[in-house]
């Protein structure tokens, strides 16, 4: 929301009549729309600072907290980035359909990943497959309410370009060679949620 305003730094720059040669000698007039314009410049400062502040990307402190409330997450002492992070996770729970389409953007938002690739298990679970740096198992903790009921969810968290895989798999590094161990793919990390 923040990234879709533009604040306009000066309003009275804008009703200035000093284009208008035919009020050059009207001083009233320009004291007049100086006055307005200085009103109009509050009001669209302190609007631009309720369109900024409100946002979850932007907002910090007391304005988290309210957004909390309104998203349904308590703050329980997490610190602001935190916090931020489980709002966006609540909203994500709050307007998921379960659905792959709508658990991946969630996950990449929350995990911090480029790419998610989310594989069916069977009988009843999935596993994401990850490439974030933001991979906790506190937040990753509470994914699962973020797909269909009765479905567990895994999380496999790959860093780096040294991922494991077998032929078929993109960018994946394969066995190491017996005189090179590093020269293979490394096995990811697993997070049982």
């Amino acid at each position: 929301m923040a990234e879709q305003y533009t604040k306009i730094e000066s309003v009275f720059d804008l009703m200035s009549l000093e284009q208008f040669s035919q009020f050059d000698e009207k001083t009233v007039l320009k004291a007049v729309t100086e006055a307005i314009a200085e009103q109009i410049q509050d009001l669209q400062d302190t609007i631009y600072q309720l369109l900024t502040e409100k946002h979850l990307n932007s907002a910090i402190g007391a304005q988290l907290d309210v957004l909390g409330r309104i998203i349904g997450r308590p703050r329980r002492g997490y610190n602001d980035q935190q916090y931020r992070d489980l709002l966006k996770l609540q909203v994500g729970i709050n307007t998921s359909t379960g659905a792959p389409g709508s658990v991946v953007p969630i996950i990449k938002t929350i995990t911090g990943s480029s790419t998610v690739d989310i594989f069916e298990d069977y009988p009843a679970a999935a596993s994401a497959v990850v490439n974030g740096n933001n991979v906790s198992s506190e937040l990753l903790s509470e994914l699962e309410l973020t797909g269909p009921a009765g479905v567990d969810m895994s999380i496999r968290a790959i860093y780096g370009d040294d991922a494991f895989g077998f032929e078929d798999a993109d960018n994946a590094l394969g066995y190491s060679d017996i005189g090179d161990p590093s020269s293979g793919g490394q096995y990811v990390d697993f997070i049982e949620v």
